[in-house]
């Protein structure tokens, strides 16, 4: 991936008015629920970007690559409120978590970043390993073009236009 890439998903999100927190995935979740006394915490709502890369990279040539097919997977986390819904009087539905995911599905869907192609969900799941928090995880599939490393010696060098004059052979009968 290239840190341009990830800047571009991460100011995309920051649009989301609903997230206070955005940043590279890095195992947040297990790290938030090993620590004791709230020593390890992040504003809430979260979200972390995880990229899932394709087991190989193609090369294209000229030393561009591409990542492709390429996932893009959000950690969206809020905060449990042990709230009574209103509408059933049931313990624990707090369903803002449902709003929050697809403000987010709303932000992402269709977005193309420089270098990719739009972003398309494919696929949403809950992790349910977590005290106090819900996780939500979506992924979307791009691809992308890493082209920081291009060879530029292998191009053609631009200059002046080459004048071609033809010339013609008279071919006479055998």
């Amino acid at each position: 991936m290239t840190k341009q890439f990830f800047i571009d998903i991460r100011n995309r999100l920051l649009s989301n008015t609903q997230l206070k927190f955005v940043q590279l995935w890095n195992n947040q979740m297990q790290d938030l629920a090993g620590k004791e006394n709230n020593s390890y915490s992040f504003p809430l709502p979260a979200c972390f970007i995880e990229f899932v890369a394709p087991s190989e990279i193609l090369q294209l040539g000229a030393g561009v690559q591409m990542f492709d097919p390429l996932t893009v997977r959000l950690h969206i986390v809020h905060e449990l409120l042990n709230n009574i819904d209103d509408t059933n009087g049931t313990l624990e539905q707090d369903l803002s978590i449902l709003d929050l995911k697809q403000s987010v599905y709303f932000t992402m869907q269709n977005f193309e970043p420089n270098n990719a192609v739009m972003f398309v969900r494919g696929s949403e799941s809950n992790s349910y390993n977590h005290n106090n928090v819900i996780e939500f995880i979506q992924d979307y599939k791009t691809n992308l073009i890493d082209n920081s490393h291009s060879d530029a010696t292998l191009s053609i060098p631009s200059g002046a236009p080459i004048t071609l004059v033809p010339t013609f052979t008279k071919v006479t009968s055998l």
